[in-house]
């Protein structure tokens, strides 16, 4: 439009005149253009025309037009938005929010109407809307509550919407759309696997995928799963098969990738999430090694773990476990934790662990054969003066012996002063007899004499041997008369059951033990003493002391850190501390059964503290 004014010239006496006649024009050409830019009901101009030719359809104007939320049970809240009305040529816009309210509206699909002058209503929904009206949303509402809203019209974007579609944080930056579409697409191949193709009510559709289990390619082909009305359904994929199905309650514990989780209402999808991911952590399950058919690898080197550095601390146990369903899971592990520099350890119940080479939890039965030891300090078992006993009487070694020992060696004497006035066949001297333990044995009581000390003048020792059973042995006496029998009886050897390959020679030293004035007592477990003996022989044993010449010091082994006399194993005492000690008198030794751990105590007699040494050999049994 072109648009003339007239011009005033000086002496002009129609300048009113032409004055008038320019605001007309001015007037004219004004109305003309706000016809043209108001963008509703009867924009005819030519900016109409252009924006009829940018939306030739009807659709919602901007991605955040009309957000649709649920305020109550009963009622949606629309925000604020625009549409374009093709058929009019007509934006309708809403500056506020609207509260669309369902009461009283039965179960059902209803449509969102917004007519020219931008007001939302209900009605029913239909493929036509009469008047210059648009259905912009189909609600789903389950009386009393709402199920899901889908967008009817297609988004007709504005500026900011088209900028945002030329960069992401994933992509950068693009100049033009297509250049951004060509680098999705070049994406889409890993991610297309299993993707939604479609959904319609609760039906799901998948496309084509492909996974590896183990060294073989799975395929699935597209396909669709009919969902279950009002419930969860976790959907994914059998890597075994390549079969996609749902779960009920949860994931499947093996042997499946996680897929989608999509929650439905009575006919339609109202959660749909999609939770694949290619990034598998643990082994068994979801896309890790299932049964571990791995028929070999190039790699020599597999690692349960992989430091951030050479020398780099484990943080936790590695485990190599075996799942055995409602039991404990047993394992191979190495604990870092077990000694100085940790260990490998097994275990058969999934509760205790053994170290590897152990013998505890372990019945080799290769062999049976027994061992003589002497006990130290010959401990007295019995002493007292006794009167003829009618039955049995107890003597418990525990703590004496050990659990598998089978006899031992008693030494003592047996004294009555009266013995001639003692006779019959049953007891035809003054004395005490030993017998197994009569809860082990049937036999009558004859029968059940093992060994006898006899009454003598004088008290001359005796050595007998008596077979034990469960650490018990029982004694009867004969006595002349009322308390006269004087007994005293000491264990000084034992012969042990030992179950086993046969003995192993084993030595170990130790070093530079801190002994401070009165003594300490130190658990050698670790080192050379790590697994050195759980129990053996001691054929030889050298200590050293620098508490200085005329100082003395006592050496004692003990398999009890109570330091108990009952677990005394090896005692020397009064040593001098200028010389080197040695001694060649063969000793039993064992170690705490859990742990493999021998006491050592150290008491220093001297004034100062001390440094010791000491070097063992000896044969280790099973």
């Amino acid at each position: 439009m072109t648009i003339s004014l007239n011009r005033f010239t000086t002496g002009q006496v129609t300048y009113i005149a032409a004055h008038n006649t320019n605001c007309t024009t001015i007037e004219t050409a004004i109305n003309a253009l706000q016809a043209a830019t108001t963008i509703g009901v009867g924009g005819t101009g030519a900016n109409a025309i252009g924006f009829t030719e940018l939306w030739d359809r009807d659709g919602i104007v901007g991605a955040s037009s009309f957000p649709v939320t649920c305020a109550t049970s009963l009622t949606l809240s629309v925000g604020s938005g625009g549409g374009w009305l093709l058929g009019q040529q007509t934006f309708a816009r809403a500056t506020s929010a609207l509260t669309l309210n369902f009461a009283g509206k039965g179960s059902g699909i209803y449509g969102i109407i917004l007519d020219a002058a931008g007001g939302l209503s209900i009605s029913a929904l239909s493929a036509t809307v009469a008047g210059s009206s648009l259905q912009i949303f189909s609600v789903q509402f389950n009386a009393p509550d709402f199920g899901s809203a889908a967008r009817l019209l297609p988004i007709l974007m504005q500026g900011d919407d088209w900028n945002r579609m030329l960069s992401s944080t994933q992509y950068g930056s693009f100049t033009r759309i297509a250049d951004r579409f060509s680098a999705i697409e070049g994406a889409l191949t890993v991610d297309a696997l299993y993707a939604q193709s479609g959904i319609s009510g609760t039906g799901w559709s998948f496309k084509a995928g492909h996974l590896r289990n183990n060294n073989a390619i799975v395929s699935t082909a597209a396909g669709n799963l009919t969902l279950a009305g009002s419930a969860t359904h976790y959907v994914e994929v059998a890597i075994s098969t390549g079969a996609v199905s749902y779960a009920s309650g949860g994931w499947t514990s093996s042997e499946a990738i996680a897929l989608r989780l999509i929650t439905t209402a009575a006919s339609a999808v109202t959660v749909n999430n999609d939770v694949r991911t290619w990034a598998i952590a643990g082994a068994g399950s979801g896309g890790g090694v299932p049964g571990l058919a791995n028929s070999g690898t190039t790699d020599g080197l597999w690692q349960l773990y992989r430091g951030t550095g050479a020398g780099s601390a484990l943080p936790s146990t590695a485990v190599l476990a075996v799942d055995r369903g409602s039991l404990t899971d047993v394992a191979i592990r190495f604990n870092p934790s077990a000694g100085a520099s940790g260990a490998w350890q097994y275990s058969d119940d999934g509760t205790t662990y053994y170290r590897f080479g152990e013998i505890a939890g372990i019945d080799l039965g290769a062999g049976q054969t027994t061992r003589f030891t002497m006990i130290a300090s010959a401990p007295a078992i019995l002493a007292a003066t006794l009167s003829s006993t009618s039955g049995y009487a107890l003597i418990s070694l525990s703590g004496t012996v050990s659990t598998t020992t089978t006899a031992v060696f008693l030494r003592g004497t047996a004294f009555d002063s009266a013995a001639s006035a003692i006779g019959g066949s049953a007891e035809p001297f003054p004395g005490i007899a030993f017998y197994r333990d009569s809860s082990t044995v049937t036999a009558d009581a004859v029968a059940k004499i093992y060994a006898w000390f006899t009454s003598g003048q004088p008290e001359r020792p005796q050595v007998v041997v008596c077979p034990v059973s469960n650490a018990v042995i029982q004694y009867q006496a004969w006595a002349a008369s009322q308390g006269s029998l004087r007994v005293s009886v000491y264990a000084f050897a034992m012969v042990d059951l030992v179950v086993g390959p046969g003995p192993q020679p084993a030595s170990a030293t130790v070093v530079s033990l801190t002994a401070s004035v009165g003594g300490n007592t130190y658990a050698l477990s670790s080192g050379q003493f790590s697994g050195f003996l759980n129990r053996g022989l001691v054929t030889y044993l050298e200590t050293s002391g620098t508490i200085g010449a005329g100082s003395l010091y006592d050496v004692e082994f003990y398999a009890s850190n109570g330091n108990a006399a009952s677990q005394l194993l090896f005692q020397a005492v009064g040593i001098e501390a200028s010389s080197v000690y040695t001694t060649r008198i063969p000793f039993s030794i064992k170690s705490v059964p859990s742990n493999n751990t021998t006491f050592l105590r150290i008491s220093n007699m001297g004034a100062s503290a001390g440094l010791f040494s000491f070097f063992w050999q000896a044969e280790r049994f099973a």
